[in-house]
């Protein structure tokens, strides 16, 4: 089994013992899970090469109902090598989605404070996101305060 980032890295977070939080991997069906997003296509194989050949720069975190074997949640922590700031790096959190029936338990909470766990294991000097306009009161009681406008061109559809 290849995974995408070394798992040791998400051991002693706390959680629940109905939980489990784990890297992606290549099997196409970790531990019998149901998926929360869709079946892995074989394009996906592609892609997934992709992250494991970019060591430290894609941290892709999945929660797991144990009791159901069913994946809940799952977000992104991209990690930019800079050239100012000394040579840092900074840390982008991305797609960030927990199953509906899950919501409101305090799990993209979880997630998110895995992944700044994860960025500053990774010495990150600052982690940012960009999201929707109804998600800004979420981000900021996890923390974020607003300080860039984002824009965007899009390239395609």
């Amino acid at each position: 089994m290849c995974f995408v980032f070394e798992p040791s890295i998400l051991q002693n977070l706390g959680l629940d013992a109905t939980l489990q939080a784990k890297g992606i991997t290549s099997d196409p069906s970790p531990s019998g899970c149901q998926y929360l997003l869709r079946p892995l296509r074989s394009s996906d194989y592609g892609r997934f090469e992709e992250f494991t050949f970019r060591p430290s720069t894609y941290f892709i975190v999945v929660l797991e109902d144990l009791a159901l074997r069913k994946l809940i949640g799952c977000a992104t922590l991209f990690v930019e090598l800079k050239m100012i700031h000394n040579r840092s790096k900074r840390g982008h959190i991305e797609d960030v989605v927990i199953d509906e029936a899950y919501r409101s338990r305090g799990l993209g909470r979880l997630l998110v404070s895995v992944l700044i766990e994860v960025g500053r294991s990774q010495g990150c000097y600052k982690i940012s996101l960009d999201c929707d306009s109804d998600k800004v009161a979420f981000y900021e009681r996890n923390g974020f305060k607003q300080e860039t406008v984002s824009m965007c061109i899009r390239l395609s559809d």
